[in-house]
């Protein structure tokens, strides 16, 4: 892996987990010296995360975690649902009954022992798994984009105080109308989970 693809991973995490927040800033030699590397590969690194949304920069005042206004969450979110929809309906027939079982699974294991780390590696599993499934590149390259600017709106939603509960059964409706093979409740069902996450990320971004 590259330099500047690590520096990516280690400051896009950062601000995933919220431990970088909207408008935190970003300096080149901080970030140099606590990764041990020159200041170009955080440069270059910052440029990217520029280019994926995570950051933003000023000329003469330096580089900041871009402000989320609840317009952003709504726009990002709106799109999702509808290429997700799409991802759904054109993934539905080839979706396999064991990799549902063993996500299902994991969802209970979730709701008796909840941790957000493991909540949010298994949302994207399970996501991408259906993305993936769709068998089209275009549309999973947009969707592999966007999907890592809802990571930073996953963790405003998590402060929710009902999202840990909501999330759980929110996906296990989708499991389970997926495993029934009915594909309009499958599809319903997601639509109420990303409409449920979108405002529970606007609500959070208000307090």
């Amino acid at each position: 892996m590259r330099l500047k693809d690590k520096v990516y991973l280690y400051i896009e995490e950062l601000i995933s987990n919220g431990k970088l927040k909207s408008g935190d800033p970003i300096v080149e030699t901080v970030f140099a010296e606590r990764l041990h590397v020159s200041r170009t590969p955080v440069r270059e690194a910052l440029k990217d995360l520029e280019n994926d949304g995570f950051v933003i920069s000023y000329p003469g005042k330096g580089t900041f975690v871009r402000q989320i206004t609840t317009k952003d969450i709504e726009n990002i979110y709106d799109v999702r649902s509808s290429l997700e929809v799409l991802a759904l309906e054109k993934s539905f027939d080839s979706l396999d009954e064991y990799i549902l079982l063993n996500l299902k699974e994991k969802y209970i294991n979730l709701e008796k022992n909840f941790s957000w780390e493991i909540a949010r590696k298994l949302d994207e599993d399970f996501h991408n798994y259906f993305i993936n499934k769709a068998n089209n590149e275009t549309l999973s390259e947009i969707l592999i984009k966007l999907n890592k600017q809802v990571s930073v709106y996953r963790t405003i939603a998590s402060k929710d105080p009902n999202r840990s509960e909501k999330t759980i059964n929110e996906h296990m409706k989708i499991i389970e109308a997926i495993s029934r093979k009915d594909k309009d409740l499958a599809i319903e069902a997601l639509k109420i989970h990303l409409d449920s996450v979108k405002k529970s990320a606007i609500e959070a971004s208000l307090m």
